[in-house]
């Protein structure tokens, strides 16, 4: 009798559960991301350690964050440092409950990059390429990214010192040939 009563209990958690889900996944496909998140929020409660609740409430914080851009990978560079945090604890949450859930290395790379963390973003990129072999251009993107987003200011810096104190001497040696030549073509 007991266990019948606890499968009754436990049937109707399990359809609550699904109700919730339902709903979330509905107000998602609708844009409606604060309603999604709120019900992701009862998800949540109802059953701790679904992952991809909790992976789908830090979409729903980027784009909340971003105004409702539906493309959340998109919308991710446009939104604060801030704003990412939530995102950030919910993607490792997500990871906490499925470890090898690519996915969430996935955003949670994605996010520490917009907010500039670039070596947990390499680090996350690295684990969901070794998890899921579809990553692995992310994580070499990331890499390139990271190295050469510096490359072209730091050429123009060089360059401004270079002109600032190499330019001189060398405008100067110049006009001392120019005038050593003039000077030899009039004798």
């Amino acid at each position: 009798m007991i266990f019948f009563a606890c499968t009754a209990v436990c049937a109707h958690a399990q359809n609550d559960a699904a109700s919730w889900a339902e709903k979330a996944t509905t107000a998602f496909e609708a844009g409606r991301y604060t309603e999604a998140k709120t019900y992701f929020d009862q998800l949540i409660k109802k059953n701790p350690t679904l992952s991809a609740a909790y992976f789908n409430r830090a979409v729903c914080h980027i784009l909340i964050a971003h105004g409702g851009n539906d493309d959340w990978e998109t919308a991710i560079a446009g939104v604060s440092t801030e704003a990412l945090r939530p995102a950030i604890a919910d993607f490792s949450l997500a990871i906490k409950h499925e470890p090898s859930d690519a996915d969430a290395y996935f955003g949670r790379a994605m996010s520490h990059k917009a907010s500039g963390d670039w070596s947990q973003a390499l680090a996350d990129a690295d684990k969901a390429a070794q998890i899921n072999p579809q990553y692995r251009e992310l994580a070499s993107q990331l890499r390139t990214t990271r190295y050469t987003r510096w490359l072209w200011p730091a050429i123009f810096v060089i360059g401004g010192i270079f002109c600032v104190f190499g330019c001189v001497p060398l405008f100067n040696a110049i006009r001392q040939i120019a005038q050593a030549e003039k000077h030899a073509n009039q004798e």
